[in-house]
């Protein structure tokens, strides 16, 4: 613009064009501080979440329930860890279909260090009575790994069709650890009135809904 020349109008226009530069470039600074700002409160806000403390305080603030490795023998990774994972669960349950997946991932990454016990609540439904009988029996005469790999393949949808995949692997369903061990479930859960699925327990206190399992993997 020539200032010789130019009218009121033309000088509008390059004030305002000046002034959208200058809020422009402010406002991408601006931007980028809140950026590292945020991205520092992110990572202080991790390490507060998964620092010991916080984790101790939180979990401890949840109810809890009177667990041990003795409560069920259906157990994955180190029985003699102080972390003691105890997951209640239904054969037929779809979210609890999804937990075994970071259930897996965990005793994967971290089954030297802790403890992960199974608790098995059956739907009453008689074509379903006995799935809960078969992962025991999978369990007690298979042996952790085969019944780990027959626990992925179960919850990973074959356990649509009960009835086949029990004649396949053919236990004895109805042996007498197997009832046994099975009562030993329904009597736990029924004493502490754990009837939803999946529960997690950490220690015997419920997971907080602050956490998910695949948190315990930084924290455990």
């Amino acid at each position: 613009i020539s200032f010789h020349t130019a009218n009121i109008v033309d000088l509008v226009e390059a004030f305002v064009i000046l002034l959208a530069s200058i809020l422009s470039v402010n406002y991408v600074v601006l931007v980028i501080a809140e950026t590292g700002r945020l991205k520092i409160m992110t990572s202080n806000l991790i390490k507060v979440k998964y620092g010991d403390t916080a984790f101790e305080a939180i979990l401890k603030s949840q109810p809890h329930y009177n667990v041990s490795t003795t409560s069920s023998c259906i157990i994955f990774g180190n029985p003699d860890s102080s972390n003691l994972i105890t997951v209640v669960t239904n054969p037929h349950c779809d979210p609890c279909g999804r937990i075994h997946d970071k259930i897996a991932h965990l005793i994967q990454k971290r089954g030297d260090s802790i403890c992960v016990q199974y608790f098995f609540i059956n739907f009453k439904k008689k074509e379903m009575a006995n799935s809960g009988k078969f992962l025991i029996s999978a369990y007690l005469q298979g042996g952790k790994e085969k019944a780990l790999t027959i626990y992925e393949r179960w919850f990973g949808g074959e356990r649509a069709n009960v009835s086949q995949i029990i004649d396949k692997f053919n236990f004895e369903t109805e042996s007498e650890d197997v009832l046994k061990e099975q009562k030993r479930h329904e009597d736990w859960c029924a004493e502490h009135s754990i009837f939803s699925t999946p529960t997690i327990l950490v220690n015997g206190y419920r997971l907080p809904y602050e956490y998910d399992l695949n948190d315990l993997l930084f924290i455990l």
